[in-house]
């Protein structure tokens, strides 16, 4: 039997979260998802130095979750594809799981590929995913330079029982900027410049860890709890956001 998930965003992250989950694991993942985006951005917003951001989002996860797996890939990008930055993340994902069925996740996120870059939902994702690089304001731009460039970072989780985190991460610099789906744009040789960076990392909540800290997390991300949204519906309910039994 395939694995059931609902989407959600999460801030700046794409979050799956199985249906054999308890409602107090789904609320302890979106939490501390949200809490380490918080403290990353802070710290390091997208126009920033990128390697900061991600090692700032997981060392937080690292303090009450138990690191279990970590990789990382570089991607040289293919001179010709057709393959969205959502195929790059869902196959980097599987790659990483030890337990999925094949095919599972890309129906799931279907719904934000074929989303407009209008739609509200992404352009709430862009604001957090997409950055654009701006020439130096000191300079006069000239026509015959270079394009415009932007950064990208891509977060998707997939959340399991345990709970258990799976999260894939992926940045690159394309001239592939503007008001855009990032998810649905092909990324190829003639507008990504350099290496496609990919990670996964996969952790495990420590109970000893998190269960003194839990109401006190709860009470730092309830401001932001807007920030979590339902995309699509298995058979998850979204009953975390209120306090867990």
């Amino acid at each position: 039997m395939q694995e059931k998930y609902a989407s959600y965003r999460n801030a700046g992250a794409l979050v799956l979260l199985s249906s054999r989950m308890t409602e107090q694991e789904k609320q302890d993942v979106q939490h501390s998802l949200l809490f380490a985006q918080l403290v990353a951005t802070n710290m390091f917003p997208l126009t920033s130095e990128q390697d900061g951001w991600y090692a700032t989002w997981q060392q937080v996860l690292k303090d009450n979750w138990l690191r279990k797996d970590w990789k990382s890939f570089e991607l040289t990008p293919p001179r010709k594809s057709s393959d969205t930055a959502m195929t790059w993340l869902v196959d980097y994902m599987e790659g990483g799981l030890e337990s999925a069925d094949k095919g599972t996740l890309a129906p799931v996120l279907k719904d934000i590929v074929g989303r407009s870059a209008a739609d509200p939902l992404i352009e709430s994702l862009r604001e957090r995913v997409q950055q654009s690089i701006k020439q130096d304001p000191e300079n006069e731009p000239d026509p015959e330079d270079e394009p415009d460039f932007g950064r990208f970072r891509f977060l998707l989780i997939v959340a399991q029982p345990g709970p258990r985190i799976n999260a894939a991460y992926m940045t690159l610099k394309s001239s592939a900027v503007g008001a855009i789906n990032p998810y649905a744009q092909v990324f190829t040789a003639a507008n990504v410049s350099g290496l496609v960076e990919q990670e996964f990392l996969q952790l495990d909540l420590a109970p000893p860890l998190f269960d003194p800290i839990r109401e006190i997390l709860a009470g730092h991300v309830q401001p932001y709890m807007d920030l979590i949204e339902m995309v699509t519906d298995g058979q998850v309910d979204d009953t975390f956001m209120a306090s867990a039994d």
